[in-house]
């Protein structure tokens, strides 16, 4: 990619998750190198120096130091990024939450879109279609808007996603469910469930399980899991409920950076509950897997919690019901693989 400013041509290089890790101008000259380590921002070579980045809980870079860590720049900011100083040579353009702003426009190139710290606004609508049942939250109407208002809190970044994991063969028929979390920023998978501490029971103690070792997730052109990396998902969720991955159902909920962040957080808070023995009964009629994924839903933002309660008592039925919804669907059914993408009319979309 190349940026001509004032007639200056300068040249980037990306590496695989699409991170500028090399800069030059075009007649050769290089100007600067990025250095990153699982998706993490860890520094800068400029010029003939390495100078590492310290971070606040939202990746925004407040102070870099040199290789003997001596303290070389410091930054400043207000909450939405605007109002920034720095003190020192401003050796890498990666600022507000670890993006990079651009020396021309004032705007952060926060991926799918620029954004505006001075407006703390979107100078464009949100790419990302989600379903109208997802607009009960006020602050998400605005298409706008930068991390749901609350920039305390939350980022805008390439956005995560939600799944819901069905096991028909499993319950004597009546099927089996889980909760995927879906990160697209790197594509790393967590897969967790709610069942009985003693495999079979229909009521007693319960157990949260939870898998944080899934395969990397790969996405198409069209922003969706590629059909290859739904059946490896399938796969993996198989072997970790010990069934036949024929019997795999996922169904894909795009959501936000702020809503996976719930979700991510119910599967540790769960997790940590079950550990301790706190997590409460498992039954089957009550308070069974199903409730758990749908809970899941809830919180990482692909579900309104009202629909909870019209939903069929089965994990079976419950796939089919939420089938609809979905962005996306995916069974292994014996050697064949079954993708099905849903096109959504222009009333039945929202952040």
């Amino acid at each position: 990619m190349e940026k001509n400013l004032s007639g200056v041509k300068t040249d980037y290089l990306y590496d695989l998750a699409n991170h500028v890790i090399t800069a030059f101008q075009s007649a050769g000259t290089w100007q600067r190198g990025e250095i990153y380590a699982g998706g993490w921002h860890l520094g800068t070579y400029y010029p003939n120096a390495t100078y590492f980045s310290l971070t606040d809980w939202l990746g925004t870079e407040h102070y870099r130091t040199d290789n003997l860590g001596n303290l070389y720049q410091t930054c400043y900011n207000l909450p939405f990024g605007d109002g920034q100083t720095c003190a020192g040579t401003d050796v890498s353009p990666l600022h507000f939450t670890g993006k990079e702003r651009d020396s021309e426009s004032g705007l952060d190139n926060l991926g799918a879109r620029f954004y505006s710290s001075v407006a703390g606004r979107f100078p464009s609508t949100d790419p990302i279609i989600a379903n109208a049942f997802r607009m009960i939250n006020p602050q998400r109407w605005n298409q706008y808007s930068y991390a749901i208002n609350n920039p305390l809190a939350f980022t805008d970044p390439d956005g995560k996603d939600a799944g819901y994991v069905i096991f028909k063969g499993m319950a004597h028929g009546y099927g089996h469910a889980g909760i995927l979390s879906i990160h697209r920023s790197n594509g790393s998978a967590t897969y967790s469930r709610f069942g009985p501490a003693s495999a079979g029971s229909p009521l007693g103690k319960g157990e949260v399980q939870t898998n944080h070792e899934l395969l990397s997730v790969e996405f198409g052109s069209d922003g969706l899991p590629t059909p290859a990396s739904y059946a490896s998902l399938a796969v993996a969720v198989a072997q970790f409920e010990n069934v036949d991955p024929s019997t795999v159902g996922i169904l894909y909920f795009k959501t936000s950076e702020a809503d996976t962040r719930m979700l991510d957080q119910f599967i540790l808070q769960k997790q940590s509950a079950s550990d301790k023995g706190t997590i409460g009964l498992y039954f089957l009629k009550g308070n069974n897997c199903a409730d758990y994924a749908m809970q899941g839903l809830v919180a990482g933002g692909a579900l309104d919690k009202w629909r909870v309660g019209f939903m069929p008592a089965t994990p079976n039925d419950i796939f089919s019901a939420l089938n609809r919804l979905a962005d996306s669907s995916f069974e292994l059914q014996g050697t064949r693989e079954e993708v099905t993408h849903t096109i959504r009319p222009a009333d039945d979309t929202e952040k």
